[in-house]
C-alpha cells in the first residue's frame, strides 16, 4: 500500500445550523381531551426543555468536513476547494456582514475624530453579531508597553471577544492609531498560541495602520506545552483545533473591518495580514481559503505541515538521544566546519555565510577522528556521531518515502532545539490530539505505515494548510511573500521551497508568472522566526510589510530584501534574493553591507 506524503487537504464545507424546531407540545398546557403532560413536575421539566432548546437554537457557524478524494500518489501537495461561504450567524457570509452591517447595528450619532473620546465612546458604539467589546482605552504617546516595546503613537486599543460557535471564542485586540493610513493590518500568532501577542502590533501601530489580533480561539498563559502528559485542552476541542490555525484570522478580521469602519467612518482600502511560524501558516491558511480577505500576506517560516512537522521532530529527537556523545560542542564545530568549506562557494566571497546550503560539498568525513584522537575533545568526530547527523540531514523516510525534508548544512548548532521541541510540541499533540491518551508513552511510536496513515488522518485535517491551488488568491490580485531562514532548527527550509515548486506546478505557470503573485525569499545564517544559534552575525531583521505593500499599492514586485540586526549588534546588512536567485558578492566594496551584493 502507497504511503502518502502529503495527503490531501480536505474541503472544509461550512454549513449552517438552522434553529431547532421546538415541539409545540412542549408549550400546551396539560388538558382533559390531550394530557401530553401527566402531572406537575412534568410540566416544570417541559418548561425547563424548552428554555434550553430555545438557548441552544441561537445560531452559530459550525465547519463540518466532508470528505475529500485520496491524493494522487506521485503528487507531494494535492489540491482541495478553498473556502466555503462561512458566516458568524445563520442568515449572512462573512463578506456581506462586513461590507453591510444590520441596519439596526448603526448608530446615527455623529462621528467624533479620532482620539480620546472617540475612543471612550466607541465602548457604546461598537456593535456586531456574537461580539461582545470588553473594553476600550486611549493610550497616549509612550504610555503602553509589553516589556519590550512601546508605543511611539497614540492609539485606541479595543478588546473583545467574538462567539464564533457554540464552543468556540475568539479573543481579540484591535489598535486604531489617530493617524490612520487606512490599511488593516492583521497579525498571526507563534507556537501553540493562546494568547493575543502585542510585538507587531506596535510596529503597525508606527506605520498608521489599524492593527489586529487574536488568541487563535483558545486560551492559554503559554505558546508551548508544559511538557508529556499533560492536558491540551484545545487539543481535545475539534471546533478550537479547526480555528487555531485555519479560521481564527478569518473571523476577527471580519469583525475587525466592520469596527474599523464604525470608528473611523471609513472602509479599509487595503489588508495585509503577516505571521511566523504558526503565523506563517495562518497566512498560507488564509491564501487557500479565504482568498479574498487579505490583499498580500507574509508568511514567515510557516509551520503549515505540522501533521509532519510532529513526525520529523520525535524522529530528530530520538535520533539524537540515541546518541548523547553528540554534544552542543560538537554541533557548533560542525556548523564552523560547513561554513569555513562552503563560505566561498555560495556567494563569492569569504564573509561567513552560507548562501546556498544545498550546493555545500562538506563531507562529515573531513571531521572523523584520527586513531590518536578522542571525539569527546569535540575536536573531531566517530564513525557513530557522522551517523548521527547524517540521519538527521536525510530527514525521515519510511517505507523508502520522505515524510518531511531533512535539516539543511549550516543549521547544526540549533538542532538540541529538537528534543525541547518534542517535550513542548510533537508529544502533547500526538497524545492530545491523535491518541487522546495522555498516558501514551512516545516509545510506542516506531514509524509504522499505519502509525503514519493514523496521524496524517486526525491530524491533517485541522492543522495542515499545503493545497498548492491558490488560483483564486492569484486571480483576485494577491500577493504573497514567504521568508525562510536556512539555518532554521525547527523546520526544515528545504519545505518552502518544496511548496513553492508545488503551487508553480498545480497552476501551470512559468517561472515569471509565478513571480507575478508569490515570492519566496531565503536567508543565510538566519534561524526560525529571528536569529540562528551561534550564528550571531547574521542580520535576521526584515521589514516586509513595507516591501508588501509597495508590491500591493505601488506595483513595485520586490526583487530583493535588505536584512538588518546582527545579535552581535554591528551595523551589518544583508541581501535576501527571490527564489532561485541567490546573493552573490559584486567584487567590490564592504562584505557588511547588503548593496555590495546582487541576485543571480
Amino acid at each position: 500500500m502507497c504511503l502518502c506524503l502529503y495527503p490531501a487537504l480536505r474541503t472544509q464545507q461550512q454549513q449552517l445550523i438552522l434553529p431547532l424546531p421546538l415541539p409545540v407540545s412542549l408549550l400546551l398546557p396539560p388538558s382533559p381531551r390531550r394530557m401530553l403532560l401527566r402531572s406537575r413536575q412534568e410540566t416544570v421539566v417541559a418548561i425547563l426543555l424548552a428554555a434550553v432548546l430555545l438557548l441552544l437554537s441561537r445560531p452559530y457557524l459550525y465547519m463540518t468536513p466532508s470528505p475529500s478524494p485520496s491524493p494522487s500518489s506521485n503528487s507531494s501537495f494535492s489540491s482541495s476547494r478553498r473556502r466555503p461561504a462561512s458566516s458568524l450567524n445563520n442568515n449572512k457570509s462573512p463578506s456581506s456582514l462586513s461590507s453591510d452591517p444590520p441596519p439596526e447595528q448603526e448608530d446615527t450619532a455623529p462621528l467624533q475624530p479620532p482620539g480620546k473620546a472617540a475612543c471612550r465612546d466607541f465602548l457604546r458604539r461598537a456593535r456586531y453579531p456574537e461580539t461582545r467589546v470588553t473594553a476600550t482605552t486611549y493610550h497616549a504617546k509612550k504610555t503602553f508597553t509589553d516589556g519590550k516595546h512601546y508605543n511611539d503613537k497614540p492609539f485606541c486599543r479595543v478588546e473583545g471577544v467574538i462567539r464564533a460557535e457554540r464552543d468556540v471564542e475568539v479573543g481579540f485586540e484591535l489598535w486604531l492609531p489617530d493617524e490612520w493610513n487606512g490599511d488593516y493590518y492583521a497579525t498571526g500568532n507563534s507556537g501553540l498560541a493562546g494568547l493575543i501577542q502585542h510585538n507587531l502590533q506596535f510596529y503597525g501601530v508606527f506605520r498608521g495602520y489599524a492593527v489586529g489580533s487574536s488568541d487563535s480561539g483558545h486560551t492559554s498563559p503559554k505558546n508551548f506545552a508544559p511538557g508529556p502528559g499533560i492536558k491540551v485542552p484545545f487539543l481535545r476541542n475539534e471546533r478550537q483545533t479547526l480555528y487555531w490555525i485555519k479560521h481564527s484570522v478569518h473571523v476577527f478580521s471580519i469583525v475587525s473591518k466592520e469596527f474599523i469602519r464604525q470608528y473611523y467612518g471609513k472602509d479599509v482600502k487595503k489588508s495585509y495580514f503577516q505571521g511566523c511560524s504558526t503565523g506563517g501558516a495562518q497566512g498560507l491558511a488564509l491564501a487557500q481559503l479565504y482568498p479574498e480577505d487579505f490583499d498580500g500576506i507574509i508568511a514567515g517560516s510557516p509551520g503549515a505541515y505540522w501533521s509532519h512537522i510532529f513526525l520529523a521532530t520525535l524522529y530528530n529527537a530520538r535520533t539524537l538521544q540515541s546518541d548523547p556523545s553528540l554534544t552542543q560542542a560538537h554541533l557548533d564545530m560542525i556548523t564552523s566546519s560547513v561554513l569555513s568549506t562552503c563560505d566561498t562557494l555560495s556567494d563569492g566571497v569569504a564573509d561567513k555565510f552560507l548562501e546556498d546550503p544545498p550546493t555545500c560539498t562538506h563531507s562529515l568525513k573531513t571531521l572523523l577522528c584520527a586513531p590518536n584522537q578522542s571525539p569527546d575533545s569535540a575536536k573531531c568526530l566517530s564513525p557513530t556521531q557522522i551517523a548521527t547527523v547524517e540521519k538527521l540531514y536525510a530527514g525521515p523516510q519510511v517505507d523508502g518515502q520522505q515524510l518531511y525534508p531533512g535539516l539543511p548544512k549550516g543549521s547544526e548548532a540549533g538542532w538540541l532545539w529538537q528534543t525541547t521541541l518534542a517535550d513542548t510540541l510533537a508529544t502533547p499533540f500526538v497524545q492530545n490530539l491523535v491518541y487522546k491518551n495522555l498516558d501514551f508513552s512516545m516509545d510506542w511510536f516506531t514509524f509504522t505505515p499505519s502509525q503514519i496513515r493514523h496521524v496524517a488522518r486526525l491530524a491533517g485535517e485541522p492543522l495542515d494548510s499545503i493545497d498548492p491551488d491558490l488560483s483564486a488568491f492569484k486571480a483576485r490580485g494577491g500577493k504573497l511573500l514567504v521568508t525562510q531562514g536556512w539555518a532554521d532548527s525547527y523546520f526544515s527550509a528545504y519545505w518552502p521551497i518544496e511548496y513553492y515548486e508545488a503551487v508553480q506546478s498545480h497552476l501551470g505557470l512559468s517561472a515569471s508568472e509565478q513571480s507575478e503573485f508569490f515570492r519566496l525569499f531565503l536567508g543565510a545564517c538566519t534561524g526560525h522566526c529571528g536569529p540562528a544559534h551561534g550564528l550571531d552575525h547574521a542580520p535576521s531583521l526584515l521589514f516586509g510589510l513595507d516591501v508588501l505593500r509597495a508590491w500591493v499599492e505601488d506595483g513595485q514586485t520586490p526583487d530583493r530584501i535588505e536584512a538588518i540586526g546582527p545579535v552581535d549588534g554591528s551595523e551589518r546588512t544583508r541581501l535576501w534574493c527571490p527564489y532561485p536567485l541567490k546573493a552573490r558578492y559584486k567584487g567590490k566594496g564592504s562584505t557588511d553591507e547588503a548593496g555590495s551584493y546582487e541576485c543571480r
